[in-house]
């Protein structure tokens, strides 16, 4: 099978570009194709507050809109061969089109594929991409355990040298279960309601204590390798799977872990390369009943799947230094103290932020050794250093 690499930004800007498509404004709204070269995704070049993909004149690109009765405009196929013409303009079967009228039919389609590679804890490798004809574009890695409906981590690329050209884009999709064999006997999206944490909590803690939790928060669907962490509009779509989210309070989700998944953005631009991000789940969050007894938390209480995460993570790596570190965010809205973090917290020595607002997620930081000897399923890189934080 050819394998998709992604392109690098040295490689898009060794040409002389004649064709210049702003992310933000000639793209198709909702609706871009995938850009490809030969066997490779193209990425934009940041320029200014946007971003440009650079075509040389009469350099071929091909056009793809995935997915099931899916094709290009104006040129009714699924996947096409277009050269660069000039401006935002391609040349599609011998006619001039603007890339605005190169939209798909309909947005592009993702992909979920659960393989027989096995990963850690009885996991299997889930993975996440497109289907270009008979080739697979893939974009995420997942350590999932199916039989728990519980995924340990995330595995993607943050594109440093693109991400500040990214499209942004407003539209959200729907999460869905993306394969049968996932989640069965049992629907996450009713697990994530609030009418069934309510009820939930209650059975699990008592009313009082659901009380002081769903006054001041609720539950929401985590993303593990974030939407925003990718470039163009239907790679952040692809991110939207269940299996690449867990159970995280909403004021941490919205509160210290945004301003973390931020961070990691703003030190990938700075670096100005691929950064290596592992996202992942630690632990089930436990808390004392109406009867003081240490009660572990399942979205699906009945049949004690799809458990609510002790604790968030990311581990970064920067392979071209050996330099990483892992950044972790508590999911207790009701802690209360520091007493029992993972590994010591080495945040402020390397220019990363202890941030202590518990309400909104205490986040802290861990080298790469130590968060291995607390976390098993941890990956295993060896690091020379630890990444400093983002200037």
């Amino acid at each position: 099978m050819l394998a998709y690499v992604l392109l690098g930004l040295a490689a898009v800007s060794a040409v002389s570009a004649d064709c210049s498509i702003d992310m933000n404004k000639d793209l198709p709204k909702h609706k871009s194709p995938l850009f490809l070269e030969g066997s490779e995704l193209l990425l934009p070049v940041p320029e200014g507050k946007s971003g440009v993909l650079q075509i040389a004149s009469g350099q071929e690109v091909t056009l793809a809109c995935t997915g099931a009765k899916n094709q290009v405009s104006k040129a009714k196929a699924a996947v096409v061969s277009a050269t660069c013409d000039s401006g935002s303009k391609l040349k599609v079967n011998g006619k001039s089109v603007a890339v605005a009228d190169l939209g798909c039919s309909k947005t592009a389609a993702s992909s979920l594929r659960v393989t027989d590679q096995s990963c850690d804890d009885g996991g299997n490798i889930v993975e996440l991409g497109f289907e270009v004809g008979a080739e697979w574009i893939k974009l995420v890695d997942l350590c999932h355990q199916v039989d728990a409906g519980h995924t340990l981590w995330a595995k993607h690329t943050v594109k440093g040298a693109a991400l500040a050209g990214a499209e942004v884009e407003s539209k959200r999709p729907s999460f869905t279960r993306g394969d049968k064999a996932l989640y069965k006997g049992y629907n996450p999206d009713n697990m994530y309601k609030q009418a069934n944490h309510k009820k939930m909590l209650e059975t699990a803690l008592g009313k009082a204590k659901a009380s002081e939790l769903m006054g001041n928060t609720f539950i929401a669907r985590g993303h593990l390798a974030p939407d925003a962490d990718f470039v163009f509009g239907s790679w952040q779509f692809l991110t939207y799977f269940y299996a690449n989210v867990a159970p995280q309070w909403q004021s941490i989700n919205a509160g210290n872990w945004l301003a973390t998944e931020k961070n990691v953005r703003k030190k990938g631009i700075e670096l100005g390369r691929d950064l290596t991000v592992y996202t992942g789940t630690e632990g089930i969050l436990t808390l004392p009943n109406a009867q003081g007894v240490a009660t572990p938390l399942y979205l699906n209480d009945d049949d004690k799947k799809i458990p609510i995460p002790n604790n968030f993570w990311k581990v970064l790596y920067d392979a071209q230094t050996k330099q990483g570190i892992a950044l972790v965010g508590s999911n207790n809205p009701l802690l209360d103290s520091e007493d029992n973090l993972l590994c010591k917290n080495v945040c402020e020595a390397n220019g990363w932020p202890t941030i202590r607002d518990y309400r909104k997620g205490l986040i802290y930081c861990c080298s790469l050794a130590d968060f291995q000897k607390a976390v098993p399923h941890a990956p295993k890189l060896s690091a020379s250093g630890i990444l400093q934080g983002p200037q």
